[in-house]
């Protein structure tokens, strides 16, 4: 038996939606995977709030690409 949400998916028109529609999201990491990651959700037209992470490597790319990051330890709120 199928999924019902892989069943919704294959719908008409679901995969139109699903594929034209742009996500946003925080990033959490560290290092050179990181940095791919957020790579890829970018190219694929999807919003990038920032980036959480304390590596040398991902606030240097975050600073060369005008990405905002804090570090875990800062106050999230501010």
């Amino acid at each position: 038996m199928l999924n019902p949400a892989f069943d919704l998916c294959r719908s008409e028109g679901a995969l139109t939606w699903l594929f034209s529609t742009a996500f946003k999201a925080t990033f959490i990491g560290s290092g050179s995977l990181l940095v791919a990651c957020v790579e890829m959700w970018r190219q694929a037209g999807n919003t990038l709030h920032g980036v959480v992470t304390l590596c040398p490597v991902a606030t240097a790319w975050c600073d060369r690409n005008g990405i905002g990051h804090i570090a875990p330890s800062d106050d999230q709120a501010a």
